[in-house]
């Protein structure tokens, strides 16, 4: 069962969930972009279909694309993890011009974390397929893009590696508003 994910007006969250189990193993790196990019794929086909049903997200059709926008979370954390030469079980975010704060600790096949956005720097979203088409398939498209060109040498360098993390972190951040936004307003279409 999904852990839960809460959102503050504060701009503080915590919360977390599991790692799908299509995600959890990174032995082979080429076999776990194609399963999360697949994982990805199946998030929009969900969208679809539940839109196309009535043109309405509501209850049970919400709760299920947050567990799928938890999931692939979980997907990005071991990513960073994966990159990052110590390869932790817990970090926290690196400085970045978004204003956001967090920290995530994994654990066996589960994320757990906590943070903080700014309002600020959240972005208007108008629909969850202008988000899913426009914002998250070019950055899910670009930080693959990023890791092979830094692999082109076939050596991570630690500004590679940071470069690559911000990144993550930055995706993480999208994912999380959307889902806040999701979650908190009758986000349509």
């Amino acid at each position: 069962m999904p852990f839960k994910i809460t959102f503050n007006v504060n701009g503080t969250w915590q919360g977390g969930a599991r790692v799908p189990p299509e995600l959890r193993d990174m032995s082979d790196l080429h076999e776990w972009i194609r399963n999360f990019l697949k994982t990805f794929k199946t998030l929009g086909q969900t969208y679809s279909r539940y839109f196309s049903n009535d043109g309405e997200l509501v209850g049970q059709e919400k709760a299920n694309l947050v567990i799928a926008l938890d999931g692939l979370i979980g997907g990005l954390v071991l990513l960073r993890r994966y990159i990052t030469k110590d390869n932790p079980n817990q970090f926290e975010s690196l400085d970045n011009t978004y204003d956001f704060w967090f920290e995530i600790k994994m654990d066996l096949a589960n994320w757990r974390g906590r943070g903080k956005m700014s309002n600020k720097f959240t972005f208007k979203i108008t629909s969850f397929a202008n988000w899913y088409n426009n914002v998250m398939m070019q950055k899910i498209q670009k930080v693959f893009k990023m890791y092979s060109q830094a692999m082109e040498d076939e050596v991570l360098t630690d500004e590679e590696s940071n470069n690559l993390c911000r990144f993550i972190e930055v995706i993480i951040f999208d994912i999380l508003v959307i889902e806040k936004v999701l979650i908190s307003t009758d986000l349509n279409r």
